[in-house]
């Protein structure tokens, strides 16, 4: 018979490799001197009008983490939560993410999601890098940067393309965003009334009948061209609803013409209209992306791509996560599949921008047409 002092010693004894087995398979655990992982928390819209494009982003982020190196990626720990690309939905998953899994780095995507956030991540000192268009996200932020190009980039290449089609009053619609109203502030501060502006209406992210709108643009015989700046789950409709209508002007725009699922809902509609968005990246990578990822857009996937291999650099140099923020704030001659570009005075990322066009084997930039 087992005396009760060994049985005890014994329970004792289990307990505590048990609770040590489990310690080490424990996120977050290290060794004395050992470095704990940093928590990436990766806010994006996966389901909606949105998912679209955030799954390409993923899918690009997903193909840079296996690119980096394996003692860099053992100092990463990446959780992904959706937040149906409303901001309401981002804090509520920023706050899960910081509750159940100590995250304390965010990336998240569209203008108004990071909008909504930045403030918070300055106030818990948690680095953040947004995929954003309206500088405004991280103006005078000292934990958010903005990766992705910006604004004034997309119209600085937009304007010489619609002179050099020789339109001199167009139409525009725009979705009320705070993405698609800064391209527009910025078009107008640029263009400085060169380009007449004939028809200018804005609408809820939720409208989806244009028809209204496109008679007024029918009526107007000035107009030559029609700046479409509409989100996901608007642009195909809108521009399938104009060739209902009989509207044969030329429709360009920005960013989301380059999503294959818009291309799609526009039952051919978007092909041969032309827009702005980042620069593509070497023709290796696509290769690469359509061959992991055929059936998936192509819009983000560099820029996704692109952000974690500059967070990995960041957290190759240091885990700390004041260094990590000095290193994203702070960054130079960074390279990715984008191309070479450094951080700004105003906490963004000079990615530039080129247009390019919609054709029947995709998109493709205009001069290389």
């Amino acid at each position: 018979m087992i005396k009760k002092s060994a049985f005890l010693a014994f329970a004792f004894a289990f307990a505590f490799a048990f609770a040590f087995a489990f310690a080490l398979l424990a996120p977050g655990f290290a060794f004395a001197g050992e470095t704990k992982p940093v928590r990436v928390g990766i806010i994006m819209g996966f389901t909606g009008d949105w998912a679209s494009v955030n799954d390409a982003v993923r899918n690009g982020m997903e193909m840079a983490l296996k690119k980096l190196p394996a003692e860099t990626r053992a100092k990463m720990q990446i959780f992904y939560e959706d937040d149906a690309a409303d901001a309401r939905k981002t804090v509520s998953a920023f706050q899960s993410l910081r509750s159940l899994h100590n995250i304390n780095v965010v990336i998240t995507c569209s203008s108004t999601t990071s909008k909504a956030l930045a403030p918070i991540a300055d106030q818990t000192k948690t680095p953040m890098l947004s995929i954003a268009t309206d500088p405004a996200v991280s103006a005078a932020r000292k934990y958010v940067v903005n990766f992705w190009t910006t604004d004034e980039e997309e119209v600085k290449a937009l304007l010489p393309e619609v002179k050099r089609r020789g339109m001199k009053r167009i139409a525009r619609i725009t979705s009320i965003h705070d993405m698609t109203l800064a391209v527009k502030k910025s078009f107008d501060r640029q263009n400085n009334g060169v380009i007449g502006v004939a028809l200018d209406e804005e609408y809820s992210p939720a409208e989806k009948q244009f028809t209204t709108y496109l008679a007024k643009v029918r009526a107007d015989k000035s107009v030559d061209g029609i700046f479409v700046l509409l989100l996901p789950g608007q642009l195909g409709v809108f521009a399938k609803q104009a060739r209902q209508q009989g509207v044969t002007l030329p429709l360009f725009g920005v960013e989301f013409f380059e999503d294959s699922a818009e291309v799609k809902v526009s039952d051919g509609a978007l092909i041969g209209s032309w827009y702005t968005n980042a620069v593509d990246p070497e023709e290796s990578f696509w290769e690469h992306y359509k061959k992991e990822y055929p059936n998936s857009s192509l819009f983000g996937a560099p820029v996704g791509h692109d952000l974690i291999l500059l967070l990995g650099a960041a957290v190759k140099q240091s885990t700390e996560i004041e260094r990590i923020n000095r290193y994203l704030h702070d960054a130079r001659d960074f390279t990715g599949v984008l191309g070479t570009f450094s951080a700004t005075n105003d906490n963004r990322f000079a990615i530039p921008s080129e247009v390019k066009i919609i054709t029947q084997d995709g998109f493709k930039p205009l001069a290389r047409k």
